[in-house]
């Protein structure tokens, strides 16, 4: 028969001890599971009980408040009554919830706590509207009286507490009885999984720690011998330990031939190092050179990427300059339009006054023409004054107050011929200066009308003017953001050519640590070959 593996047998026990473990874990949950059930219906008998004795409290109570009131006629112990009547009620309907198998009992003390309470108001109102016997007889009445229901209630209330009380009893005993089981079922549990834990223990100290004692006295007498390869472990199970001793022989086995192999390659180790440092050495001496034209270059750079600054620059205050006089422009096109409105507007007057002028000078013609009437009222006036003073002097005294009368009609004639002349002579200046201002009128909305015109004119150039200051900006800010972009490639370029500095620095640092490590490889190299000397090895072919 094939014997166990080491693997197999652990196996074994694990499952075994997993396996007691888990059935214990369950008898341990369905233990506690039923105890826990055995708990919960003791302490709600009890609860029962309680609640019970609550109830009995209460229709005492009400017994006593029904008696004082139906006797003292007092309303506050019929109140009261009442309010432990309700609470009679209230622990009904809490009872008819944690106990429902005994939902017909407490229907029961319901009505009749009910009754007793109405029987009580009945006896109340006998005592106090008619007389102690009419009450009396309430009180005594046979099953409804009231003595009969507080009798019938408390007894019907102290069975149910009985048997109440027995089933708290019977849930106590049988939880005691279920507490004690739990325990010696929880010690018989324990004592099986120490016997378990204890057989365990013994596989490995009496099978495997044996075993891995002489595996590792064989290894210490290979790594403290003289170091020779060639030797064996012993193997004496072919268990997983049987196992690890015949890969350990493979490996003895495999680094014979590395260390012989790793002897050859030493040798041509230190010839290759000597080349190599050679080549380090070459290798720093170009890295200095790279070192010494990468910093004249970032000097360079620097110097070209300063310039760009002071070009971009200059490049935003011109663009401020241009952004400015488009501004001042924007406002004398303002200015200009604001002025031809003005213009335009006194156009408008001057050609206004120039028609109010010119309705004067109508009305002076017209003026003119009433004047030559009065002129010729005038004339005539002065010829019938003269007729007149001819004919009074030819009639001799009776014709000299007619005749005075002709010389003054005739002296006003005179005046009135006077005063249109000089009528005639203002209406002459009159129309004369009317003509003068409206012919400079008719000048003024000339010179008005080319002013507009020339006013437009430096409008279009100022709005010209504007629109090339705004290509200028536009051009101005386009170089800048040119001269931004070459400044920003600059530091670019300048960062880039740090970088490859730092690098051709570190570079220069990783030659001279190769060219170091070459020599110090060299050195290793000898001894590792020194150190592998010490090895019995068998001999490889060349």
């Amino acid at each position: 028969m094939k014997p166990l593996t080491i693997k197999l047998q652990v196996t074994l026990a694990s499952i075994i001890a997993v396996t007691l473990f888990l059935i214990g874990t369950l008898l341990h949950y369905g233990i506690n599971e039923h105890t826990h059930k055995l708990e919960n219906n003791y302490i709600k008998a009890i609860n029962i009980q309680l609640t019970l004795k609550d109830s009995l409290y209460h229709i005492i109570q009400i017994q006593q408040f029904i008696t004082d009131a139906a006797l003292t006629h007092n309303q506050d112990s019929a109140d009261k009554a009442l309010n432990h009547k309700d609470k009679v009620l209230e622990l009904n309907t809490k009872l008819a919830t944690i106990a429902p198998n005994f939902s017909h009992q407490l229907q029961l003390i319901k009505q009749k706590t009910s009754q007793l309470y109405d029987s009580g108001i009945e006896m109340i109102d006998a005592y106090t509207t008619q007389n102690m016997n009419a009450g009396n007889q309430i009180m005594d009445r046979e099953n409804t009286g009231f003595d009969a229901l507080s009798s019938s209630l408390t007894k019907q209330i102290n069975n149910l507490m009985l048997t109440a009380t027995n089933v708290a009893i019977q849930s106590k005993q049988q939880l005691k009885a279920a507490e004690t089981s739990a325990k010696n079922g929880n010690l018989l549990i324990s004592i099986i999984q120490i016997i378990v834990l204890l057989s365990i223990s013994a596989l490995v100290f009496l099978r495997i720690i044996p075993t891995i004692t002489r595996l590792n006295n064989n290894l210490t007498q290979l790594a403290s011998g003289d170091k020779d390869l060639s030797r064996r472990l012993t193997i004496h199970k072919h268990d997983e330990l049987g196992a690890i001793a015949s890969s350990i022989n493979d490996f003895t086995a495999g680094l014979d031939t590395i260390m012989s192999t790793a002897k050859q390659a030493t040798q041509r180790l230190g010839k290759i190092t000597e080349s190599f440092q050679h080549g380090a050495t070459k290798a720093s001496t170009g890295m200095k050179e790279v070192h010494a034209h990468t910093d004249m270059l970032a000097t360079a750079v620097t110097e070209m990427a300063s310039t760009v600054t002071e070009v971009a620059r200059n490049t935003e205050h011109a663009a401020q300059i241009a952004a400015n006089t488009r501004e001042t422009t924007i406002a004398g096109e303002r200015v200009v339009s604001e002025s031809v409105d003005i213009i335009n507007t006194l156009a408008k007057d001057i050609d206004e006054s120039a028609t109010q002028i010119h309705t004067l000078v109508q009305l002076s013609e017209k003026i003119g023409n009433i004047i030559n009437v009065i002129k010729t009222i005038s004339d005539q006036t002065n010829l019938l004054a003269l007729n007149a003073a001819i004919e009074a002097a030819r009639a001799g005294d009776a014709g000299r107050g007619f005749a005075v009368v002709a010389d003054e009609v005739r002296s006003l004639a005179k005046n009135t011929q006077d005063s249109a002349s000089e009528i005639e002579q203002m209406i002459n200046q009159i129309q004369t200066a009317s003509q003068r201002v409206s012919t400079s009128m008719q000048n003024n909305i000339d010179k008005a009308t080319i002013t507009v015109e020339k006013a437009k004119q430096a409008g279009d150039s100022l709005k010209q003017i504007a629109s090339s200051v705004v290509e200028l900006a536009d051009v101005n800010m386009q170089i800048a953001s040119a001269s931004e972009q070459q400044k920003t490639v600059s530091e670019e370029i300048n960062r880039s050519i740090l970088h490859v500095a730092n690098i051709a620095t570190d570079t220069l640092d990783v030659a001279n640590q190769v060219s170091t490590s070459s020599i110090e490889c060299a050195q290793s190299a000898e001894e590792v070959s020194n150190l592998i000397s010490q090895f019995k090895t068998t001999k490889l072919a060349s």
